[in-house]
């Protein structure tokens, strides 16, 4: 709206920083259409030339719309008389190795005039991301809105949220009742409130400041801005919204599920509360922890009957390492066998074999196999004629995972054959949040396995990792779950690895294997 205000009434060049250049007409397209259909500037728009409004400039009386990749010094370089910068989704944008972040990018070169502004906005993705590290130096403006009993003004909590007493005869929750019976809990008095409340609550409600620092002591105490000067920035997240599938009862629904499966956690808190994902450390796993987690069942078998059954390898240059898994109804990742293979045949001739439950064979029925840093083609290749069992997976991290706006995990359809004169066949490829999911196998399923609360209860989880008894003889084996581990630099938390990891790879794409094939599947 802003950017149709500044067309209508306070004429100015305008700059659209967007992730790419590739996407920026496209977004070009979108405005004009939606200046089109603008009272004030709808019939302006239409005695236009039509080449003033293609393409990723648009000419507009007394103004000009610079649509432009943000992580491109050349692709930002200076627009005269620009009083208005937008930055669409910033955390999806590269960070250049000139100039840095692409709102350092846009002041340094003197995007906005003293008068203009720069507009920024995303959905957060890390704590270190740029959008909150903005949002955090910021006045960190939030939608308050008053109690129904006694008048408290609050900003709208996750926390507060209370569905926990809505249960089936079982003692189990029941997530029908939660999502039509959770209700609010005020802060201050704790009276309760109903989803048919929000609509009041938010006609009633006020924007206000709340990154205030506190000076001085007793009576002279008082509060003062603790944001940057000039710096307004804002909170919201779907506590708020008044659509259908955002009551308080669907996010509860979502936050009990993705309580169960951790690395869900990260997308719930991105994506509906507008949180940014907090890294934390843990300590190296050690050749104890996986040795305790070996059960009472034999290699080649499994403990409970198999939902699913799966086999997941890692590409090296001459070899496949794999492990085949059994998936519990619990949510259970059962390890069953592992082993090394110099070609492909051999490996599907073990997968065939499948895995035994009380006497009865089951039949591998999905697979991940890493591309490799260079059988790329070769994976696809072999993928492509068992599919859709089997599929090419590849590991993606970092801005990778920003720019794809902080998927988990993500298909998409590439080329089979690395030239066009092979053929021109397509083949879908898992891409996954690498860091997510070796937090979820080597904190959450390894170390975290026996947490306990506070009161010494134990904390539930979606469903236990085991391995053979038979894997005690095979300590090469274990240690390869042993050699990924997590560093501080320069302040940051990141993954490491030894050589040798290869094993742990693949145990790692049997857990993504569990949330790609038997989300549905496995009982709630």
């Amino acid at each position: 709206m802003e950017m149709v205000r500044r067309a209508d009434y306070a004429r100015t060049n305008i700059v659209y920083g967007v992730d790419s250049q590739r996407n920026s007409a496209s977004i070009a397209e979108r405005y004009v259409e939606f200046l089109k259909s603008s009272q004030s500037m709808g019939d302006i728009v239409a005695k236009l030339p039509e080449s003033y409004l293609k393409g990723d400039v648009i000419s507009l009386p007394g103004m000009k719309v610079y649509f432009c990749g943000a992580g491109s010094v050349g692709q930002a370089a200076s627009k005269p008389g620009v009083g208005l910068v937008v930055i669409d989704e910033i955390d999806t944008h590269k960070e250049t190795k000139v100039d840095g972040s692409t709102v350092h990018l846009f002041a340094q070169r003197g995007k906005a005039t003293v008068s203009g502004k720069i507009l920024g906005f995303s959905k957060p993705t890390i704590q270190e991301g740029q959008i909150w590290q903005l949002v955090t130096t910021g006045s960190g403006h939030r939608d308050f809105v008053p109690c129904k009993h006694c008048g408290h003004f609050q900003f709208l909590k996750m926390s507060q949220v209370r569905y926990q007493h809505l249960r089936d005869k079982f003692g189990d929750l029941d997530l029908a009742k939660v999502i039509q019976g959770a209700e609010y809990e005020c802060e201050s008095c704790g009276g309760m409130h109903q989803e048919s409340d929000k609509k009041e609550m938010l006609a009633n409600g006020e924007v206000r400041a709340t990154n205030y620092l506190e000076k001085g002591e007793g009576d002279a105490k008082e509060k003062v801005p603790g944001w940057l000067p000039k710096r307004m920035s804002f909170y919201h997240n779907d506590l708020y919204a008044l659509w259908e599938n955002s009551r308080w009862g669907n996010l509860a629904v979502e936050k009990h599920a993705a309580g169960r499966e951790p690395v869900k956690l990260k997308g719930f808190l991105q994506d509906r509360l507008g949180e940014a994902w907090a890294e934390g450390g843990s300590r190296r796993v050690r050749l104890s922890d996986v040795r305790d987690m070996c059960g009472e069942y034999r290699r080649g078998t499994v403990p409970k009957k198999p939902l699913l059954c799966g086999v997941f390898a890692d590409t090296q240059d001459d070899s496949w390492k794999a492990v085949k898994v059994g998936y519990s109804a619990e949510g259970d990742i059962m390890v069953a066998d592992w082993g090394s293979f110099l070609t492909w045949k051999n490996f599907l001739s073990w997968a065939r074999a499948g895995i035994e439950h009380e006497g009865v064979k089951y039949s591998v029925r999905c697979n991940l196999t890493d591309e490799g840093g260079h059988r790329t083609y070769e994976v696809r290749k072999n993928c492509s004629k068992l599919a859709p069992i089997f599929n090419p997976s590849k590991g993606i991290g970092g801005m990778q995972v920003r720019q794809r706006g902080g998927d988990l995990l993500r298909w998409s359809k590439s080329r089979v054959f690395k030239t066009t004169q092979e053929g021109m066949r397509l083949v879908k490829v898992l891409h996954y949040d690498d860091d997510s999911y070796r937090r979820l196998l080597y904190r959450t399923l390894i170390l975290d396995r026996n947490q306990v609360d506070e009161e010494g209860v134990e904390v539930e989880q979606f469903g236990k990792l085991t391995f053979p008894v038979d894997a005690l003889r095979d300590d090469e084996f274990l240690l390869e779950l042993c050699r990924e581990y997590q560093i501080k630099k320069a302040g940051k938390w990141a993954w490491e690895h030894e050589p040798g990891n290869d094993f742990g790879d693949a145990v790692k794409m049997s857990v993504i294997g569990r949330d790609v094939w038997c989300r549905s599947a496995v009982r709630d």
